[in-house]
């Protein structure tokens, strides 16, 4: 949700005075300024959701004790070498 709330707050803040001054309202706010701001960023979110939940699925279908995710895997290398030794 963070990555949509920074982009859909700046247009919100830019843009809610004209909004209200032309009398753009609701579904079509969101269509003519939100939806172009929020494009990419959405894009963004659904992959790394799909990405996540894709990873969760491997581990429920082929995982063990000793199956670990990458970031389990960069974690555990970055703690071998004293770099996150609070996680």
């Amino acid at each position: 949700m963070q990555i949509l709330s920074v982009p859909l707050w700046r247009t919100a803040r830019r843009y809610d005075r004209l909004s209200q001054t032309l009398g753009i309202q609701q579904l079509n706010r969101a269509r003519l300024i939100e939806w172009p701001v929020i494009k990419k960023p959405l894009a963004f979110a659904m992959a790394v959701t799909t990405l996540s939940a894709g990873e969760l699925t491997a581990i429920a279908l082929f995982g063990s004790v000793r199956f670990g995710t990458r970031c389990d895997t960069a974690v555990t290398a970055l703690q071998s070498y004293g770099k996150l030794s609070h996680v």
